[in-house]
């Protein structure tokens, strides 16, 4: 579960907001702040990686992003998952000494599991099916905070958190399952997480709580559902819904793509 530490005595004093060179740190990208970061080709273990699924900026690093839909979904996404998972990991906390324990499903680069890292996370883990995207995220780790080795190539229905974890964060994976009711159902049983955070794709053509289709319509894999069978699904497996979100990935064209449904789960005591 949680880690604890010691407050230090001496606490680093800040500088002012402003680069070496009396820049600004954050610049006006129009639709965000930016911050003003060195390039990941200054990092060794970053350069060779290619593309990434996220913007890393953030948390002090630009890295080359993938093109398309990824850099206007993620700015959708960002402030709400990271609102609820600042959230979880505050409820978390018994004491100002605990560090909670994190698991991300589905967790591509990493980058939200750096920033659970950045908001006083202690264990972190993430598995996913994509070996390269692991690669980055383990890299990203390495450099950002000396740790590797948290992320792992592993199937989300196989894969069980022993210790339990405070935290489970389940956000882009759902859509891509046949059977996302199963996971739903062994989220608590198979991870212990006292607190989720989830988010998804749902489809805008309806907002019937029984619709549900495999696959996605005109892909091979996948599903899609709606907000209501998502918060009916949670609800019979037990959970309870502390706060819910909807908005649009506004990347996205189909209807059935472009809803996004959000979700702050927590497990009854």
């Amino acid at each position: 579960m949680s880690e604890t530490f010691q407050a230090s005595a001496a606490i680093p004093s800040r500088g002012p907001s402003v680069a070496a060179s009396g820049a600004p740190l954050w610049q006006d990208a129009g639709d965000h702040l930016a911050l003003t970061v060195p390039e990941a080709s200054a990092f060794p273990a970053l350069a060779p990686l290619g593309d990434w699924y996220h913007d890393f900026d953030a948390l002090g690093i630009r890295v080359p992003q993938r093109p398309g839909i990824y850099r206007v979904n993620q700015l959708c996404k960002q402030p709400v998952i990271l609102g609820y998972l600042q959230a979880a990991l505050a409820k978390s906390r018994r004491s100002y000494q605990d560090r909670p324990s994190l698991l991300e499903l589905f967790c591509a680069d990493g980058f939200y599991s750096a920033h659970a890292r950045r908001m006083g996370a202690g264990r972190v883990t993430g598995i996913d099916l994509d070996a390269a995207a692991i690669a980055q995220a383990n890299a990203m780790f390495a450099t950002l905070f000396g740790d590797a080795q948290n992320f792992l190539v592993q199937d989300i229905f196989t894969f069980t958190s022993n210790p339990p974890v405070d935290v489970l964060l389940n956000c882009g994976g759902l859509y891509h399952l046949t059977d996302p009711r199963r996971l739903i159902q062994e989220s608590r049983p198979r991870f212990g997480a006292r607190f989720m955070v989830a988010q998804t794709v749902v489809t805008l053509e309806t907002a019937a709580p029984d619709y549900f289709v495999t696959p996605a319509p005109g892909w091979g894999h996948g599903c899609r559902f709606t907000t209501a069978w998502l918060h009916r699904e949670l609800t019979a497996a037990g959970w309870r819904i502390v706060d819910s979100h909807v908005n649009e990935l506004q990347a996205n064209d189909r209807p059935c793509d472009r809803g996004s449904a959000y979700v702050f789960c927590q497990w009854p005591a």
